[in-house]
Formats: structure tokens, C-alpha cells, sequence
């Protein structure tokens, strides 16, 4: 969470460097028109100096954070999960232990139950 926070903080920084008041849309001129047009980057308006150099520690402050050993690891088994999903195996172990409820043939909510180890 913390990764995802800075790096919308270093978005919305870049944001208002590149439009005056951050608006990157026009809003629609009529109701019943919900097309929105994207505005022209603004160039040398008050503060966009300011709000680069925010964005600019923004983007320092993520890449120490991806770099973090325990971030690593963490990214790494998540990873390893997603292509577990991807391959069609479905669930991983960690969500079967949370007691985490799915449908059955019926439509029914069920729990899914701990699976045992073996190693008693």
C-alpha cells in the first residue's frame, strides 16, 4: 500500500506540473455529451517548478522502496503466485487457510477448509 501511495503522490505531483490547477480533461460543454477532450500540457505557469521537484522526490522515494529486501521478497512470491493463477491452478495457499468462502456446484456459499500438512 505504501507503494502504491507514493507513487500516486509522484503522478498527481507530474499532473499539476504538466496543467495549471491539475485538470488534464476539459469537462463536457453539454449534459447529455459525456466526451471529454484532453487539454494542452501547460508550459511555465506559477509553481511548476515546485510541483517537478515534488515529483522528483516522489520518484527517488519509490525506487529505494522497490530496492527494499523484504519488498523483494515479497514481490518475488507474489510473482511466483500470479503465474500459478495464470497457469489455471487456482487458489494459493495462503487464501485456502484464511477460511476464505467460495460458491459450490448448488450456487451455495461453502468454506474452504485448512488443508492438513501431513507432517504430524
Amino acid at each position: 500500500m505504501a507503494r502504491k501511495f507514493i507513487q500516486m503522490g509522484m503522478t498527481r505531483a507530474k499532473r499539476y506540473a504538466n496543467h495549471a490547477g491539475g485538470r488534464k480533461y476539459s469537462r463536457p460543454t453539454t449534459s447529455s455529451s459525456s466526451k471529454r477532450t484532453e487539454l494542452p500540457k501547460s508550459k511555465g505557469h506559477k509553481g511548476q517548478e515546485e510541483k517537478l521537484a515534488a515529483s522528483e522526490v516522489f520518484r527517488e522515494v519509490w525506487k529505494r522502496c522497490t530496492s527494499h529486501e523484504e519488498y523483494v521478497q515479497l514481490r518475488d512470491e507474489w510473482k511466483a503466485e500470479r503465474k500459478g493463477w495464470d497457469r489455471g491452478e487456482g487458489r494459493g495457499k495462503k487464501e485456502e487457510k484464511a477460511g476464505i468462502k467460495e460458491e459450490d456446484e448448488a450456487g451455495s456459499e461453502v468454506e474452504v477448509k485448512e488443508e492438513e500438512d501431513g507432517d504430524d
